[in-house]
């Protein structure tokens, strides 16, 4: 039976075993939690979108909060691929998972209607969203990747660990290229582009590699 500690919620729970898609919306299987010898059942997706919406406050938000952030850390199998189509990271910090469903919400990515919280998988592919498990924070996934990018040549198209630079470091790519020979430093990219400090070290070497860009004097730009 579902743990009576479960808090009240502005929404109906719909019970799932597996992940279903209805139309084009991908709806999770129900998350179960044991907590203090009890199993708590919750909408992951409707929970959280009723967070960051304020549909949820007070200590039911702190509780779903805390219960989300729990069962995400634990991957389970019923839901592995299911939040994998989230595209990043939502186990650094209680605080990061929710701006990233923020980022989520704000993109239309993430939703609640009748047969409870959803991914909006046609939303997902008419945004062009990119899902190669490269360190991206939320906010670069949802907007660059907002504007598709279209690569300049093969080497952006195939990953690292096939020999490639990958989508992400295109992005790199085309905003060194608009700032020119200025240049810019690896912390100004980060700043502009979204991307991780380490990140955008690991694009300027690659694009180094292949001879697209250089560093000098602590600035990357292209190459002459």
């Amino acid at each position: 039976m579902p743990s009576q500690i479960a808090p009240q919620q502005p929404f109906r729970l719909v019970s799932r075993e597996r992940p279903q898609n209805i139309a084009g919306r991908l709806y999770f299987a129900t998350a179960r939690l044991r907590v203090d010898d009890e199993v708590m059942e919750f909408d992951l997706l409707a929970s959280l979108y009723g967070i960051v919406s304020g549909e949820v406050t007070g200590d039911s938000a702190a509780l779903l909060t805390a219960a989300a952030f729990s069962y995400l850390q634990q991957a389970p199998v019923e839901n592995r691929a299911a939040v994998a189509h989230l595209g990043c990271d939502l186990t650094r910090s209680p605080a990061a998972m929710l701006d990233s469903f923020r980022a989520f919400v704000a993109a239309g990515l993430v939703g609640r209607d009748e047969n409870g919280g959803y991914f909006h998988l046609d939303r997902q592919r008419a945004i062009g969203c990119q899902r190669d498990g490269e360190d991206v924070p939320p906010h670069a996934q949802l907007s660059e990747s907002m504007r598709p990018v279209e690569p300049d040549g093969p080497v952006f198209y195939n990953k690292a660990s096939v020999g490639g630079l990958g989508h992400h470091a295109a992005v790199t790519w085309k905003r060194l290229k608009a700032i020119g020979s200025a240049g810019a430093t690896p912390e100004d990219l980060s700043t502009s582009v979204g991307y991780t400090l380490p990140t955008i070290r690991k694009h300027l070497a690659g694009l180094a590699r292949y001879e697209l860009a250089e560093e000098t004097g602590g600035r990357g730009a292209p190459r002459r």
